[in-house]
């Protein structure tokens, strides 16, 4: 056997394994998106039902840890995850209207977790696609959730406040105050905000009270 018919049959054969390799990981890709596009169907519908929304956002917290993701899937589960929070929000928003016993401490702390995911969203959300081009899908979604939100983030911090559980208190008055500096919302002038002295100096009260100093005197 020639050297020539050597180098042909060698190269056939890795031409061949290669050839592999990639189906089949195109295979596992396919397969992966599959499986996301599942997930994300299942938080619809419990968003849809309103039933059963934290399991589902714990589920898409698994799905983030997932390598290979693209930026368009981590947006579109942070978004997910946001609408979730909202939905269980809007159930005890509901129970309140109807003058039912309903968990004040849950329907904030569901604002403050769809405010959260909201932003993560907008992070993923405006990094360049594959053509290096920003095309954010969810700004308008994440910017509505942070703006409908806005004034129970503050009010959230207030009733924790006067339970003087200051540690509950300060994400909320931090989330308040940390938004005005969001790129999400740069056209919203939040600086012009009144309140915005009055939940610095509340910030401060309970940065210092659970002696978390360095926040103290950031506020």
């Amino acid at each position: 056997m020639n050297k020539r018919l050597i180098f042909i049959i060698l190269y056939t054969i890795l031409l061949s394994l290669f050839s592999i390799s990639v189906m089949a990981e195109k295979k596992e890709k396919s397969k992966q998106q599959e499986s996301v596009k599942s997930v994300l169907k299942d938080a619809r519908a419990s968003i849809k039902s309103q039933r059963d929304q934290s399991k589902h956002v714990d589920a898409l917290n698994k799905l983030m840890l997932r390598e290979g993701l693209t930026s368009a899937e981590k947006s579109e589960i942070r978004i997910t995850q946001a609408q979730l929070r909202l939905s269980e929000n809007d159930a005890e928003n509901m129970k309140a209207y109807l003058k039912q016993k309903y968990d004040t401490a849950k329907y904030f702390s569901t604002l403050l977790d769809a405010c959260k995911y909201a932003i993560m969203c907008d992070s993923t959300d405006t990094l360049p696609n594959a053509k290096g081009k920003i095309a954010p899908l969810h700004r308008t979604r994440s910017r509505d959730i942070l703006m409908r939100s806005r004034r129970n983030i503050y009010a959230g911090g207030l009733f924790f406040l006067r339970k003087n559980d200051f540690e509950k208190a300060l994400p909320y008055l931090s989330m308040y105050i940390e938004e005005t500096y969001e790129p999400l919302l740069k056209d919203a002038n939040l600086v012009a905000d009144t309140l915005l002295k009055r939940a610095s100096f509340y910030a401060t009260v309970s940065a210092y009270n659970i002696k978390n100093y360095r926040t103290a005197l950031k506020y």
